[in-house]
């Protein structure tokens, strides 16, 4: 009866650790900055809190900055956990920045513009 007992609590155990660690686990989205389509898909999707967004544009690093992220996260009822590569490195012409989301983002309310808070003219 103990065995029973003691294999059914492990059992248990090991499913919520299982359950806990599917919904803990996080994503890297690779998203670009210059390309509409791509920022239309990702404004139809949510995302979990945790995820890191790294942001690519082949702009100055000026137009890719944490202001305009935030726009784009924040306009989802999301929060800018910080900057996970401060400043932005260029790799092969190509900006990329990184940012951890805190809160999880929801689909944009105001499509692929309302979310789209770039400064590039």
């Amino acid at each position: 009866m103990r065995r029973i007992l003691v294999s059914q609590l492990s059992l248990f155990f090991l499913v919520i650790l299982g359950l806990s660690g599917e919904s803990l686990a996080s994503e890297t989205h690779y998203i670009n900055w210059d390309n509409p389509d791509e920022l239309a898909l990702v404004s139809t999707r949510t995302f979990p809190a945790g995820d890191t967004f790294f942001f690519q544009s082949t702009q100055p690093s000026s137009m890719i900055s944490q202001v305009d992220m935030e726009g784009f996260v924040t306009c989802r009822g999301g929060q800018l956990l910080g900057d996970a590569n401060p400043g932005v490195s260029f790799t092969s012409g190509v900006a990329t920045t990184s940012y951890i989301v805190s809160a999880n983002l929801n689909q944009c309310t105001g499509g692929a513009e309302g979310c789209h808070h770039n400064h590039i003219v």
